[in-house]
């Protein structure tokens, strides 16, 4: 219950200033001193109500008892020296009838000083129509046999058989007026020179379906009304007509529903994550108003769009071509005005799920003009449709899980396409060299294959991360922009810890890339848009494993018993010759060109912007990359510079800094020897040994717990289970087993990063809040074997004295 005497709508600044900002999402019911009150529904001057912008109910009549409506509630507000523009600022709000009081859901009012008004009523509110059904008394009768002739329709309520009548516009000098024309359709015998009209009745709608029409009589004598006089914008009517034939017989006619003035032609819209844009169409039934000695282009009606999920909250994803266009009276006729289009996108992101899958678009309407215009806002549901996203992993030795879930071994050096898209020219290269030894145990004659770096491209934009030059530094990697500058576009983040960097680009794609000491981990991550468009090493991306063995040719694969050499023959095809790569030859020069994914659908039309034509609020603020603390780091790599058409651009600090092209010898050894690794070991691994090593590491991992415990894990335990136990055959080394989480790690945090608003409080409505990750989940992510005789501590193992080791399991002096 509000009940605060400064809400009076005759209060004119008596008391402190009131501000409803901090009003929860709920249902209210005013009260003042106790007595039954009312919003007002009419237009309230500015500094009324205790506050500056009060806040009216634009809903007459009002519902009746039991009836619960959906209208909107502006906010009146005037600058210094302008006209009080009567909805500021609409909101949306349900009304009920309780019978003796009417309650409101309401919330916040979204900035200060802005507040509900109040006004005293009497307690019995309910409201009922004078005649039993709703109707107007003409139409309120029956009239013998229900049967129709054809071309009449039979209403279901009066069982009266009615002809077609239809709503026109006509403008004459500077009025616009609206006529029901009658058509002799429907009843066999008549026509224009036996008809004589004898009543007209005009009506409000208030509800209509099936069951007929529920109207509330605004006009029952004049032929014509006149907009601004006996009708106003906003308002939906219906027209009937009786006429009486030569014969004497009596029949009615009666309209379609018409709605006057501005009116969102879409009445519900859907909006995917595919990559395409939907289109929003805005029209007007009748022209806008525009008196003699004022020029046609001067009269017009202001649009304003907001979008709000059901509590108001921030959206981000949700864009627009433009936030705010103009209808004017130069554009209009007697048969409306011109369409105007808006475009609205949903962008790809994996960081979150909407919790909502429905938001309300608001168009907040302002007249200028010397005319009348009532309608002040309309609103129409939009549907969000949002997919999943495909993930594809490189994985130690390297192992490749693809995106429909086949697995496969890269036994083989040099430079290999992992991925190509068409979409926005998508690739990414990796490179394979003999992993660097990493336990002088080791007695097997290879070393195992490790990836060692990795060049990706979109549209004009390379990202180069690079160990293969530097193997003499493990864990140590260099990161380059080859072509000197990057666009606004892609950004590059660091964990803390510096042992993962994640690139996001503004297509919804990511690349999560783990620094390791014998190279790189890789996990590609893209939307749903890309399904069926990819090819390259990580498979086809369309559900079906079986055709992912598909060449760069085209082809399939042979088919073959041993499924080991059909993937020798698919990565030998995936195979980029030397000096072909993107690392030795990017483009030849950075190009500043447009933003490549509906570039032209930025504005974001969220409260918060409210009033600019086209705010862009960035893509990246708040982006989530890790359950743990990172940065951004795109700014290490260069210096800003601004490019002749203003957009954001980076480039290199100086001609040395660009990443320079060397020589890969993997790319020209290329062995053609089968690497068939075998139980026991060189040095006599067992594979029972390996089972029990890795079972310690994976099934008693806290990552993997804490994981399972989240219902993040499934089945890619069993396969991080599989790839442990080959690395400990082709490395013919135990320790390798202590690599084995880092699927799971990229699984389990992904999956845990798309659900983030399950962890996010929901602080206010304009603003997004931090996630509050578990102190336990944190830890699992940072320290994902645990920390034996230590702690973790900001993704760190901290040891205990004696001991040492990632996982502080190492006695100092063995």
């Amino acid at each position: 219950i509000l009940d605060d005497h400064r809400r009076d709508v005759s209060n004119q600044g008596h008391g402190s200033l009131l501000c409803d900002l901090d009003l929860s999402s709920g249902w209210y019911r005013f009260l003042l001193n106790g007595s039954n009150a009312e919003i007002p529904t009419s237009c309230v001057q500015p500094n009324h109500c205790g506050t500056q912008a009060p806040i009216w109910l634009h809903l007459d009549p009002l519902p009746e008892a039991g009836q619960e409506v959906t209208s909107v509630a502006c906010s009146s507000w005037a600058g210094q020296g302008q006209k009080v523009n009567c909805c500021f600022y609409p909101y949306r709000v349900s009304v009920k009838n309780c019978g003796m009081y009417l309650v409101y859901k309401l919330g916040s009012s979204l900035a200060c000083n802005i507040a509900h008004c109040a006004q005293a009523v009497s307690t019995t509110v309910a409201n009922t129509p004078t005649t039993a059904d709703g109707l107007p008394p003409s139409i309120d009768e029956t009239n013998g046999d229900p049967g129709c002739e054809d071309g009449a329709i039979l209403d279901p309520r009066s069982q009266r058989c009615l002809g077609t009548a239809k709503i026109l516009v006509e403008m004459r000098a500077d009025d616009i007026l609206l006529m029901c024309n009658v058509s002799s359709s429907g009843f066999s015998g008549l026509n224009a020179s036996n008809m004589q009209r004898t009543q007209v009745t005009w009506c409000e709608q208030a509800h209509f379906d099936s069951t007929g029409v529920d109207c509330l009589t605004i006009n029952s004598v004049s032929e014509k009304l006149l907009l601004g006089e006996s009708v106003f914008a906003g308002q939906t009517i219906v027209c009937e007509v009786e006429v009486v034939s030569s014969e004497g017989g009596v029949k009615v006619f009666r309209s379609d529903p018409f709605f006057v003035g501005l009116q969102i032609k879409e009445r519900e819209l859907s909006v995917s994550d595919n990559g395409t844009a939907s289109t929003l169409t805005l029209t007007s039934s009748v022209p806008i108003p525009c008196g003699s000695g004022f020029n046609s282009s001067f009269c017009r009606l202001g649009v304003n769009l907001l979008v709000f999920d059901t509590d108001g909250h921030y959206l981000p994803r949700v864009r627009f071509s433009t936030c705010f266009l103009e209808v004017r009276s130069s554009q209009c006729g007697e048969q409306g005005c011109e369409e105007m289009t808006v475009e609205m996108a949903l962008f790809p992101d994996p960081q979150g799920k909407l919790a909502q899958r429905d938001v309300v678009l608001v168009a907040g309407i302002t007249y200028t003009g010397p005319g009348a215009w009532a309608q002040s806002s309309l609103d129409v549901k939009v549907h969000l449709e949002e997919s999943d996203f495909g993930s594809c992993h490189v994985i130690t030795d390297p192992h490749i899980l693809t995106f429909d879930g086949k697995l496969f071994d890269l036994y083989r050096t040099g430079t290999f396409t992992l991925y190509y898209s068409s979409f926005l020219d998508f690739t990414v290269e990796l490179r394979v060299a003999p992993c660097p030894g990493l336990s002088a145990t080791s007695a097997s004659s290879s070393p195992g294959f490790c990836t060692c770096g990795l060049v990706v491209t979109q549209a004009d934009d390379v990202i180069s991360v690079d160990n293969c030059h530097l193997r003499q530094r493990q864990g140590r990697v260099e990161v380059t922009y080859p072509l000197g500058a990057i666009s606004r576009d892609v950004r590059l983040y660091e964990h803390d810890t510096k042992r993962a960097i994640t690139i996001v680009f503004l297509s919804g794609r990511r690349l999560r890339i783990y620094v390791e000491t014998f190279g790189l981990n890789i996990g590609l991550f893209i939307p749903s848009l890309e399904r069926g468009r990819g090819r390259g090493l990580c498979g086809n991306y369309d559900n079906d494993p079986s055709n992912d063995f598909m060449m760069q040719n085209g082809a399939s694969v042979t088919q073959s018993v041993n499924e080991f050499i059909q993937a020798l023959e698919f990565i030998e095809s995936w195979r980029v010759q030397p000096s072909r790569s993107r690392f030795e030859q990017p483009q030849v020069e950075w190009k500043v060109s447009p933003a490549p994914l509906l570039g032209h659908v930025r504005c974001d039309c969220s409260p918060s912007s409210a009033g600019d034509v086209c705010p862009v609020t960035p893509f990246f603020q708040d982006t989530l990359t890790s359950v743990l603390a990172t940065k951004e780091a795109t700014d290490r790599f260069y210096t800003r510079a601004t490019f002749p058409d203003q957009r954001d651009s980076e480039t290199a600090s100086d001609e040395n800094s660009k990443r320079k092209s060397y020589y890969f010898r993997w790319d020209h050894l290329i062995s053609s020897q089968l690497f068939l690794p075998t139980w026991p070991t060189v040095s006599g691994i067992q594979e029972e040994m390996a089972d029990e090593a890795c079972a310690q590491f994976l099934f008693q991992a806290p990552l993997t717990l804490i994981c399972a415990d989240y219902g993040f894990v499934g089945l890619v335990v069993s396969t991080a289970f599989d790839l442990c136990k080959k690395d400990i055959q082709v490395k013919d080394d135990m320790s390798w087993a202590n690599h084995s989480t880092r699927l799971i790690e990229s699984f389990c945090e992904f999956a845990i990063l798309s659900r983030a608003d399950n962890f996010t409080s929901q602080g206010d409505r304009t603003t997004p809040s931090s996630p509050a990750w578990p102190i336990a989940l944190r830890d699992a992510i940072g320290c994902p074997v645990g920390c034996g005789r230590g702690k973790c501590d900001q993704g760190r193992c901290l040891c205990e004295v004696g001991f040492t080791g990632e996982a502080c399991n190492t006695v100092i002096g063995d």
